[in-house]
Parts: C-alpha cells; sequence; structure tokens
C-alpha cells in the first residue's frame, strides 16, 4: 500500500454529507482540500496502511505533502513517533490550517514523541493561531497520557497558561481552557492547584482570561469530578 493507493481511497470514501457536518463543528480547512470523511474510517485506513506498507512511515511522510486535510490525518496516525525529529515537527504544525488538523495530529503522533514536553514552551509563544494553539493541546495531551509525569512538570507551564490566556482567538482561548482543564483533571493535588491558577485568572482585566477561568472553574469544582479524584 503506498501514497497512490491511500489517496485513491480518501477520494473514494469522500462524503458531502460528512463534509457538510464537519463544516458545521469548524472544520474548514484554508490551504487543503477536505473531502469529509470520518474519523473512524480513517482510523481503519491507517491500520491497514501500517499493516501492509513496507514502511508506513515513508509513506505518512509522503501523505502529509498532500494538500488533502484527510491524508494528513492519516499521516499523524500512520507515522512512528519514534523517528519523528524536531525539525519534522515543526515543519508539519507550520502546515496546521485547522484546529481539527492540529488536535489530531498532537493526540495522534506529537505526544508521543521524545520532544513532546518541550513543545508547549516552544510553540506557544509563536504568533500563528494553530501553533500557538498547539502548543497548549499538547499540555492537554500530555495530561492524558503521560501517565507517570510528576506534577510539577505541569506546573512548569503555568507561566504560558497566564501569559497566553488573553489571546481572544476563538481557538487559542479554547485550547488555553482545555489544557487548565486537562491539568485540573490528572489528580486532586493539581486539581487544586489549577483552580488556584483558575481563580488568578478571573482577576485579569480580560475577558477573554474571564472566561477561560469561569468554564474551567466550573468542570474544576463539579461534584463528579471532585469525588471521582478524592476516592
Amino acid at each position: 500500500m503506498d501514497c497512490e493507493q491511500i489517496v485513491k481511497e480518501l477520494r473514494a470514501l469522500a462524503g458531502t454529507k460528512d463534509r457538510t457536518r464537519q463544516n458545521q463543528l469548524g472544520i474548514k480547512p484554508t490551504t487543503t482540500e477536505h473531502l469529509g470523511i470520518t474519523i473512524p474510517n480513517l482510523r481503519e485506513l491507517a491500520g491497514q496502511l501500517r499493516q501492509q506498507a513496507a514502511d508506513s512511515h515513508e509513506v505518512a511522510l509522503q501523505l502529509w505533502e498532500q494538500p488533502i486535510l484527510e491524508a494528513r490525518f492519516v499521516a499523524s496516525m500512520a507515522a512512528d513517533p519514534d523517528r519523528m525529529t524536531v525539525k519534522l515537527m515543526n515543519r508539519w504544525v507550520k502546515d496546521f490550517d485547522s484546529w481539527a488538523l492540529c488536535d489530531q495530529t498532537c493526540n495522534n503522533l506529537f505526544v508521543y514523541t521524545s520532544d513532546a514536553w518541550s513543545r508547549p514552551t516552544a510553540w506557544a509563544p509563536k504568533s500563528s493561531e494553530y501553533i500557538r494553539r498547539a502548543g497548549f493541546v499538547m499540555i492537554s495531551c500530555l495530561a492524558v497520557h503521560d501517565k507517570r509525569a510528576a506534577n510539577e512538570k505541569f506546573v512548569e507551564f503555568f507561566p504560558i497558561i497566564r501569559k497566553y490566556a488573553t489571546d481572544d482567538r476563538n481557538f487559542v482561548k479554547k485550547a488555553v481552557n482545555w489544557s487548565i482543564r486537562g491539568i485540573g483533571k490528572r489528580n486532586y493535588a493539581l486539581n487544586q492547584i489549577a483552580i488556584m491558577l483558575a481563580e488568578e485568572l478571573l482577576e485579569f482585566d480580560s475577558k477573554t482570561a474571564n472566561w477561560i477561568a469561569r468554564d474551567a472553574l466550573s468542570e474544576l469544582r463539579n461534584p463528579r469530578i471532585q469525588k471521582r479524584l478524592k476516592n
């Protein structure tokens, strides 16, 4: 199975109905073709690629170069995280043209790389909406996937959370909010620290920071969340 075959399969799976539904969710890529294929179908195709290709990582690299959103989704699902370099990750992140591609690539691939922990502080300062989003999405992904990480490693991200909590761009502020909630749902100690951070953001003279804080607090203080973390 090669890149050409995957692209052919993708075009066969394309659907106007799914594309319209995804557009309604804000998936509107600006530089890539949007075919409209569900994530389960893409995961199935990526699984076939990993099983059948002689070097699925190499095919994934070729797929990323295709100006098709779903080809890049499959690339993020089939690439080998152990063979991803910082240089390559930095190049891919510049291609993000939708929140969906950003989130899928971080969650499927980047979070499993050896350089995952360095990416939030590297990407958050970038001015690009999707690169900055990627920095905070990485925090959320690490909170879920890196089960052994010490609490202190997440607290080290608080300075960039504070610094960019006033960025009112939709896909940035939602990612900052997500990162606080992700940290705060990891364990009870981090929950209490994340609540303190959110309370601090409530004092900012910024509608965006205040919204981020209120939304995070509503979840982090939820009785069900508190009960789960205390048990």
